[in-house]
């Protein structure tokens, strides 16, 4: 892939754009996607953060704008790179998929340079947080477990209720299986 060439995008089929950047970068105005050649991928995936991640989000918010077409390729099927036409694999980061050709780049559809660049913060984050023993947990785990919490309260009521209402209606010493329970 080089600055300059003319790719289809794997998603619309449209012309995808060269963006000026430190590393090959193209967007498409059809549908709002971006191809990231590996270099830019790999500094994207590994979360290194800086002025180059700044700009990929950035060129992504500017692609996503106004697409002008719409995607003809769903995303769960398999599409092409836009490089050498072969198909390119599925790629999960966290709920986000994306599709990569490991030689000539990635593709992202409209704002999941974005959205990969949230999940791995929040990765990092956690590793950090990990890593300095930092015993606080994640407003994700703390509303799971107050999820938890109220459905064990709920059950232990509902249980509650339904042997008071069974043995109220049974004399003092029943031995009934009601009220052996």
């Amino acid at each position: 892939m080089y600055r300059g060439a003319t790719l289809a995008c794997p998603a619309c089929g449209g012309g995808l754009e060269y963006a000026t950047s430190s590393l090959p970068i193209h967007g498409c105005r059809g549908c709002g996607g971006m191809w990231l050649g590996p270099d830019a991928t790999m500094h994207l995936l590994q979360g290194r953060g800086g002025a180059l991640e700044i700009e990929l989000v950035a060129s992504d918010s500017r692609a996503s704008q106004a697409p002008s077409g719409t995607v003809a390729v769903p995303d769960a099927e398999p599409r092409r790179c836009p490089s050498c036409a072969l198909e390119m694999a599925p790629l999960l980061v966290r709920d986000v998929r994306v599709d990569s050709c490991p030689t000539h780049g990635t593709w992202f559809d409209r704002l999941e340079v974005t959205r990969v660049t949230r999940e791995i913060l929040k990765l990092r984050r956690a590793r950090q947080r990990r890593a300095e023993g930092d015993a606080l947990p994640s407003l994700d785990d703390l509303t799971a477990s107050a999820r938890a919490l109220a459905e064990s309260g709920r059950r232990i009521a509902d249980e509650v209720w339904a042997w008071l209402t069974r043995s109220s209606r049974h004399e003092p010493g029943c031995t009934c299986d009601d009220c052996t329970r």
